[in-house]
């Protein structure tokens, strides 16, 4: 500092170091906060991944489930059918077809 008529003054290159000092220490906090940022957002994005790869796999799940169950359902009244038939043929008759 110089003095000055009374008062203290900051030459203007130790106020320039300062302030440059300052800015360089607010550039890095900047810096930090843009990379933090970005590694949430990567962390985010692959989240994100395995969640609709889990929504995909429970879909494809569930289709593969229905189908099934249609298929079944499909079939169950010709079975049905087939049962009534078999309950109206004698027994004989349905031990031979049983036995072929």
């Amino acid at each position: 500092m110089d003095e000055h008529k009374d008062h203290d003054t900051v030459s203007a290159a130790a106020e320039r170091t300062e302030r440059q000092r300052e800015l360089g220490l607010r550039r890095q906090t900047i810096q930090q906060r843009v990379q933090d940022t970005e590694k949430d957002m990567k962390l985010l994005q692959q989240e994100e991944e395995a969640v609709n790869g889990s929504a995909d796999k429970a879909v494809e799940d569930s289709e593969e489930i229905f189908t099934e169950l249609i298929r079944l359902l499909e079939k169950r009244p010709s079975t049905e059918a087939a049962r009534r038939h078999r309950g109206s043929q004698p027994v004989s008759t349905q031990l031979g077809t049983l036995r072929t």
